[in-house]
């Protein structure tokens, strides 16, 4: 990536692009939907669920009868996404939980993951 920009032959290897990731910040979520546009690529969604009760907060659904069929309905946009993003609650518990390897993550980082800045 340079200013800004990433080179085509880059994007060329891109499939598709998540634009619902259930533990982003909303802001996130739509620049990725507004990138994956710009490029022409399907999209995908995902929980990023670590813990049990967060799994299932976004997926993607298309009709298929096995892997294979299933990703290339992705490729061929015959598929849709659903979800939601997580609350701000869960997106702390979600990261308290999983926050031992973050004890000493600077403020300025925590604004950020809570959408303060």
């Amino acid at each position: 990536m340079v200013c800004g920009r990433t080179d085509s032959s880059v994007l060329d290897m891109i499939d598709a692009i998540e634009v619902l990731n259930s533990k982003n910040m909303h802001c996130n979520n739509l620049d990725s939907i507004e990138f994956a546009k710009r490029i022409k690529k399907p999209f995908t969604a995902g929980s990023d669920g670590h813990r049990p009760v967060e799994l299932g907060n976004a997926l993607v659904c298309s009709r298929a009868h096995s892997t294979e069929s299933f990703l290339s309905n992705i490729i061929k946009q015959k598929n849709i996404i659903l979800g939601c993003e997580a609350s701000r609650i869960m997106k702390i518990q979600s990261w308290l939980s999983e926050s031992t390897n973050y004890l000493h993550t600077p403020i300025a980082d925590l604004k950020y993951l809570f959408g303060l800045e």
